[in-house]
């Protein structure tokens, strides 16, 4: 069914849902990016008396392999980039139905 078949109540309800999915994509990475900081600091606080070496996240992504690197900052990017374009497009269907009625 495309989009333009179904009435008002309907498209309402898909731009709707478009945008909660889209600030769930944001608020999923916003937490990522602030609890895994949070949870390599107090893993380094609970860390044992013997290791000096101090507990960094660019250290820790430092440590992973090129290939995971590049695979973790490709689904970030694919991340915001499905959330904006989620987003934009639940707006963009409101937009035209509010210029409908």
């Amino acid at each position: 069914m495309k989009l333009k078949d179904m009435n008002s109540k309907a498209r309402e309800a898909f731009a709707k849902s478009q945008i909660d999915i889209g600030v769930a994509i944001f608020k999923s990475i916003m937490l990522l990016v602030t609890t895994v900081p949070i949870a390599l600091f107090i893993q380094g606080g609970f860390a044992s008396e013997k290791s000096t070496d101090p507990i960094s996240v660019v250290k820790v992504i430092q440590s992973f392999s090129t290939e995971s690197q590049i695979l973790i900052g490709l689904l970030f990017c694919f991340a915001l980039f499905a959330g904006h374009n989620l987003r934009s497009t639940g707006i963009k269907i409101l937009n035209e139905i509010e210029d409908e009625t």
